[in-house]
């Protein structure tokens, strides 16, 4: 379903919040969680509107994750909104590159990163990866940063990571 997520990344280099949106399908009935994978970095999770924070995991080389658990199940085909802010820890180290995976469908996506002060980067790309923690990308194309911000609108993602980065 819709996806949205704004990046911002502060002044010295270093990724500081993300803001995701999307509307979430089920696939079968009874669906009371969202499953939300994230970076080691994460220094926490508020969950805006739809939801409270569950379960946290680790697992398969160092991936973690946390369950949003949903205000009311779902059953098959069900739509829920879900909104939650995440915020990273000031002593990450400077930020590169976001990225996004997408296991099932998610259409109309919405990605961009927004720089603060003088940490714009000079050189930028949209990349594709085939696995979370591929090292490079198996697609990538330049992009000119717009003002202080990078964009990307896709139709659609699906089994695919994506994101962008940058020098």
């Amino acid at each position: 379903m819709n996806l949205i997520e704004r990046y911002e990344v502060g002044p010295a280099g270093v990724l500081a919040s993300r803001y995701t949106s999307q509307v979430i399908r089920a696939a079968e009935d009874g669906v009371t969680a969202y499953f939300f994978n994230h970076e080691p970095d994460v220094a926490g999770i508020e969950v805006l509107h739809g939801g409270r924070l569950g379960r946290r995991y680790e697992y398969g080389g160092g991936l973690l994750g946390v369950e949003i658990v949903l205000c009311d199940p779902l059953d098959r085909s069900d739509v829920a909104l879900l909104e939650y802010r995440t915020a990273f820890s000031p002593t990450s180290s400077r930020a590169m590159e976001v990225r996004r995976p997408a296991y099932a469908r998610a259409e109309n996506v919405s990605l961009s990163v927004r720089f603060a002060g003088e940490g714009r980067p000079r050189t930028a790309w949209t990349c594709t990866w085939d696995d979370p923690l591929s090292e490079q990308p198996v697609e990538e194309e330049r992009v000119g940063p717009g003002g202080d911000s990078l964009y990307w609108f896709l139709p659609y993602i699906e089994e695919t990571v994506v994101g962008f980065r940058w020098q």
